[in-house]
């Protein structure tokens, strides 16, 4: 990638196609080819940029073209064209998501809210490139659900599923749920790569049953999909972002006026809950 990007970049061409170039390489390679399209542009060269980073969409053109099978749905200003482009995505997820229902269960459980918030406390969706987030989770169980696990998801574009945080995988065991209840969660620094991320919400019946072989009880009780996260800042810092698995700092249920905070994990907590499941 870097060799062909080389060679068409330094060809005396009057129009430069380029398709996902910075979806490959290191931050150095990356800054070396926005300074190389920048130079292009200034010397009045036309530069076609096909990309699904909207960043660096934003940020290279003054005028966006939106192609959905094949046809062109959608040209103007970046701001607008990106605007009509997380819409088209939230209606296919939000279209996903409807087509899971049919594989859970949601007469017994409905995920009836959720907020994220900032570090300055604001529920917000916009976030920056190493902040903590704070997650509510509001359900309403409509019938007894023992050991609940209850699941958020971050998703990538392509589908792939970068990271996730749940009581479960951090040792934190919600003896049941019944009615209304919360659960909220401390997040670690998000070190994502910069871009927006579907926001999914599950919630999983007793979970010692997957471990215990009972297969015929795998699929969720709820799945909900919650629109856009989206993280601003430079590209990859460190061999570590991009896609992480770490547990919460912290986790607070609450039911029925009673609280619940939960600190005690570490990086071993997963390990611990695989062990007291199948002790």
């Amino acid at each position: 990638m870097r060799l062909g990007f080389s060679i068409a970049a330094h060809l005396d061409s009057d129009i430069l196609l380029l398709d996902e170039v910075l979806a490959v390489g290191d931050a150095a390679f990356q800054r070396k080819c926005l300074e190389r399209i920048g130079e292009l542009e200034k010397s009045g060269k036309t530069i076609l940029f096909i990309s699904h980073d909207l960043k660096a969409v934003e940020r290279l053109c003054d005028r966006v073209l939106l192609v959905n099978q094949g046809q062109i749905v959608s040209e103007g200003n970046p701001a607008e064209v990106i605007s009509n482009y997380q819409e088209l995505i939230r209606q296919k997820r939000a279209t996903e998501t409807l087509a899971q229902h049919q594989y859970s269960d949601a007469s017994q459980v409905t995920v009836v809210g959720f907020e994220m918030f900032g570090e300055d406390g604001k529920s917000r969706r916009e976030f920056k490139f190493g902040e903590e987030v704070r997650v509510r989770i509001d359900l309403d169980a409509k019938a007894r659900i023992n050991f609940p696990m209850i699941n958020l998801g971050l998703v990538r574009s392509d589908g792939v599923n970068v990271c996730n945080f749940n009581n479960w995988y951090d040792n934190f065991r919600i003896g049941y749920i019944e009615g209304r209840c919360t659960l909220e969660a401390s997040l670690p620094a998000l070190r994502l790569i910069p871009g927006n991320y579907d926001v999914h919400v599950l919630v999983w019946r007793d979970y010692d049953d997957y471990f215990r072989g009972n297969l015929s009880r795998m699929k969720p009780l709820a799945t909900e999909y919650f629109g856009f996260l989206t993280l601003s800042g430079p590209p990859l810092r460190a061999e570590q972002d991009g896609v992480f698995q770490q547990p919460a700092k912290k986790w607070v249920f609450t039911m029925d006026g009673q609280r619940v905070e939960y600190t005690d994990m570490n990086a071993g907590s997963l390990s611990c809950a695989y062990n007291n499941t199948l002790s």
